[in-house]
């Protein structure tokens, strides 16, 4: 059988395109989270002595949540929608565009507390005691200090 040059480029395209719209795992989005924070970090908070513990801080927390989702009791998403999680992954790319050390402190912040009520919202102590929400807005609030912003 002979191909046509045009047809086999096209199967080709077709297939790159529909793996690139594919829609992430939920540990790909949490590390890619975790990408952004060191990012962020590297870039933004060259002046803080404490920055390299601040990303250390970050994978810690991520590995924990990686461990939280794939316990049983705790797996699948919350009563959330799909569009939630499309949500999510929009912010995380928009995130290189910005170039505000604060904006992007308060979306890295909120995309770890976004998936965590998306993914871990029937883990038993996120339901009673809110443990990652209430982190993320104690680290966003220090962040934030540490940069200055209002």
């Amino acid at each position: 059988m002979k191909f046509s040059e045009s047809l086999l480029v096209s199967v080709v395209v077709a297939t790159n395109s529909t793996i690139e719209t594919l829609p992430l795992h939920p540990l790909q989005k949490l590390r890619l989270l975790v990408d952004r924070s060191a990012d962020l970090l590297n870039q933004s908070f060259t002046e803080l002595r404490s920055k390299d513990v601040w990303i250390i801080k970050f994978k810690k927390n991520a590995r924990r949540m990686e461990i939280a989702f794939r316990r049983y009791r705790c797996r699948g998403k919350n009563e959330r929608k799909k569009r939630a999680s499309e949500e999510n992954g929009t912010e995380i790319d928009e995130l290189e565009k910005i170039e505000n050390g604060c904006k992007v402190t308060k979306h890295i912040t909120q995309g770890f507390k976004d998936w965590t009520d998306e993914y871990l919202g029937k883990c038993r102590g996120q339901v009673q005691f809110q443990h990652q929400t209430n982190r993320m807005k104690k680290w966003n609030k220090r962040l934030q200090g540490f940069l200055g912003c209002t």
